[in-house]
């Protein structure tokens, strides 16, 4: 078990985590993240709302049990691909961008993976994004070939070539793949429910994806972690930055009255994006982004 207080983006932990260790002896950073059994209530979740038009009406009629909220989850999926390759360069509306969507992708996460697995198995898996690995680089060359003479790092010189931090543009281009990846998966698990086929693998890769996607999200802050802390206090923060996600978007609806999810995105007048759109920060990039990624919506 270890212990500490850490200091990482603008946020300071004290936290006590029992972490495995590597082969060396060099504690490992955490990568793994368990999705609770129970984490929504029922009451606020997300009911599209009822069609107006008459081909539509007909459509939905003739529709799986289900196939509609899984349409509406992939088209959201594709509305969030959109949302984080719009140009954002206030920090106030990227940092309000990634709270909305991480939160709805975690719920949805929840909604797909956790909820459709069943409860004799208790753990639902998901994975910490890996900000630092001190094993990354570590000299394997035999001490007794080296020459004192040729080959004299100093501390500095050498803490340059040992570990690994991931970058900040990494971390965010891994977003963006992952989140497409979601989207296609969204849309296969549609396919498929439609075509009544087996759907449990998909929901699970489908909540992992999106489930996985929301722990970066949230960890962006914490990109370019310094060298000077080590592994496994870098990975301890983001797994408690990951643990604050799941509390905030489990609670959030007692205060927005509704559940946050990605099917929102797809439907402009959801709740979901009445609120965005009104919550905004007034440099209009995150209403924007919302508004610009919904233009080609069918309503």
């Amino acid at each position: 078990m270890c212990g500490g207080r850490f200091i990482l983006g603008e946020k300071l932990f004290t936290a006590f985590i029992f972490t495995p260790r590597h082969s060396n002896g060099m504690t490992k950073g955490r990568r793994d993240f368990d999705l609770p059994i129970i984490h929504l209530t029922e009451e606020e979740n997300y009911i599209p709302p009822r069609a107006r038009d008459a081909t539509e009406i007909v459509r939905r009629r003739n529709l799986r049990p289900g196939t509609l909220i899984l349409e509406q989850q992939a088209v959201g999926l594709n509305v969030a691909v959109d949302i984080f390759n719009y140009p954002v360069d206030q920090r106030q509306d990227r940092d309000f961008i990634h709270d909305r969507v991480a939160s709805a992708l975690m719920n949805t996460a929840w909604y797909t993976f956790g909820d459709h697995t069943p409860d004799i198995i208790m753990r639902r898996r998901l994975k910490l994004p890996v900000l630092a690995d001190d094993q990354a680089g570590v000299l394997t060359t035999n001490e007794s070939e080296i020459d004192d003479h040729d080959y004299d790092l100093s501390v500095d010189e050498a803490e340059e070539t040992l570990g690994w931090r991931e970058t900040r543009e990494g971390l965010l281009a891994h977003i963006r793949t992952n989140l497409s990846r979601s989207a296609v998966l969204g849309h296969r698990l549609t396919f498929a429910h439609t075509q009544e086929l087996n759907t449990m693998k998909l929901y699970k890769q489908l909540g992992r994806a999106m489930g996985n996607t929301a722990l970066a999200i949230t960890s962006l802050p914490l990109a370019d972690a310094p060298k000077g802390m080590s592994e496994e206090e870098i990975q301890n923060v983001v797994l408690m930055t990951g643990n604050d996600l799941l509390e905030r978007s489990r609670v959030s609806h007692q205060v927005s009255g509704f559940h946050a999810s990605v099917a929102q995105l797809a439907d402009s007048e959801s709740p979901l994006s009445r609120a965005w759109r009104r919550d905004a920060p007034k440099t209009n990039q995150a209403h924007d982004a919302l508004v610009e990624a919904q233009s080609g919506l069918i309503e």
